[in-house]
């Protein structure tokens, strides 16, 4: 697993260079009302993604037959061209998604959201099946063609100004075209002699008939849980102030998902395949990953606290220094989520989707009526982001002890 981490590691380290190397021209070109539109697409974006793909993605893994594996992934590709294609059409409405979040944009943002969903949908199923294969050093390479493909997108198209965050966003789909591209091609190519059968389909929908109707409720409540802080921001405080969250969200947040997201790929591929036959591997595994990153997360984020402010006003402008005194709000989220994200994915390994469902329910309500309840009292911005932090860490807690159980009680199971 150590040699997996590190190809995966490589990638999204040299990925997250290219990000922070770009990011300090970005934030000279773009202003705090460009990233905060920007922030709304990327909200709009990731809630879209966490459902139109059905889940079905979890899935690929445990097929070991390569016409079942092609189709989980066309019906997943159909399920998130679907939604696309509603987005699409919505946009030509009143209802169009960007005025949930009170935002006035053009037509072609709403169109290139859709463009930017299918581009999402494919990649976030093809990288599973990657995953299943153990092509970690070809997941690895798309983290960082994204990267560049993003940043340098972004710096060409800065000087075209159709509408705020126009340059941001399809600088953003664009990356995630080529990087689907590239991880596509191969499995088309490779493929394309096994038929697309309907009844198929439909056999392997009833088989895995749990991951869209508990991990798709439980994986969209936990994005909207994430995710609905940006919308209660801008209508509680608005957009300049979310474009602040939004670049600290994007500095540290994106490490963060990174690294955890390169360690949870490979623990959710071995855990899936060991579980079963062999669940105290899974469980030392799993105690291994949570000591080795909690001590870590402590002692970075902690560590850069006194010096925040200071960093992003050096790397970002002066104009930045505000998003990072908002780090310090969310430190205490910060080292739980670098904790538990790795290993974030256990409950869908051993079958609890109920109870993931459960955990992010609970969440999203405990966001919902906090931040509400804090603004009636007219507790300023950063005590709002303390409250979101504590709920949000308090989750991912209670996550990673329900692990331990389940993983401790099945690993018992084997011995007697």
């Amino acid at each position: 697993m150590k040699k997996n981490f590190l190809v995966l590691l490589t990638g999204n380290t040299l990925g997250q260079l290219v990000t922070l190397a770009i990011s300090p021209v970005l934030t000279r070109i773009y202003t705090p009302d460009d990233f905060g539109l920007f922030s709304v697409y990327t909200s709009l974006l990731v809630i879209l993604l966490s459902f139109s793909t059905l889940c079905l993605e979890k899935a690929v893994p445990l097929e070991n037959v390569m016409a079942n594996v092609k189709q989980l992934i066309i019906m997943s590709g159909l399920s998130v061209t679907l939604v696309a294609s509603i987005v699409a059409i919505l946009g030509l409405t009143p209802w169009s998604l960007y005025t949930i979040y009170d935002v006035d944009t053009t037509y072609l943002n709403t169109l290139l959201l859709s463009l930017g969903l299918v581009f999402a949908g494919i990649y976030q199923v093809m990288s599973y099946h990657l995953l299943a294969e153990q092509r970690y050093k070809k997941l690895s390479n798309s983290k960082l063609i994204q990267a560049i493909g993003n940043g340098m997108s972004q710096f060409a198209i800065s000087p075209v100004k159709v509408a705020n965050g126009f340059g941001l966003i399809i600088g953003d789909v664009i990356g995630r075209g080529l990087t689907t591209i590239y991880v596509s091609w191969d499995f088309l190519k490779n493929t394309r002699s096994i038929p697309i059968q309907l009844s198929q389909m439909m056999e392997l929908l009833k088989k895995y008939k749990n991951f869209p109707l508990f991990s798709t409720w439980s994986t969209f409540l936990n994005v909207l849980s994430t995710q609905l802080i940006f919308l209660m921001l801008i209508r509680l405080y608005g957009v300049e102030i979310t474009g602040y969250f939004s670049l600290t969200q994007k500095s540290i947040g994106l490490p963060i998902t990174l690294i955890g997201g390169a360690i949870s790929q490979i623990f959710y591929s071995e855990s899936s395949r060991f579980y079963e036959n062999n669940a105290n591997k899974v469980l030392y595994l799993y105690l291994k990953i949570i000591k080795w990153s909690s001590i870590t997360g402590f002692i970075i984020f902690t560590s850069f606290a006194f010096i925040s402010p200071f960093i992003f006003s050096l790397v970002f402008g002066s104009q930045w220094e505000f998003s990072g005194e908002l780090y310090r709000s969310l430190i205490f989220l910060y080292i739980i989520q670098f904790t538990i994200l790795p290993i974030s994915q256990i409950l869908y390994v051993t079958g609890h989707q109920k109870g993931q469902l459960f955990i992010d329910g609970l969440r999203l309500v405990g966001i919902i009526c906090g931040v509400f309840f804090l603004k009636m009292l007219n507790v300023s911005f950063e005590g709002s982001l303390y409250f979101y932090s504590a709920i949000c860490g308090l989750s991912y807690i209670i996550l990673g002890i329900s692990g331990y159980i389940i993983l401790k009680k099945k690993a018992s199971e084997r011995i007697n």
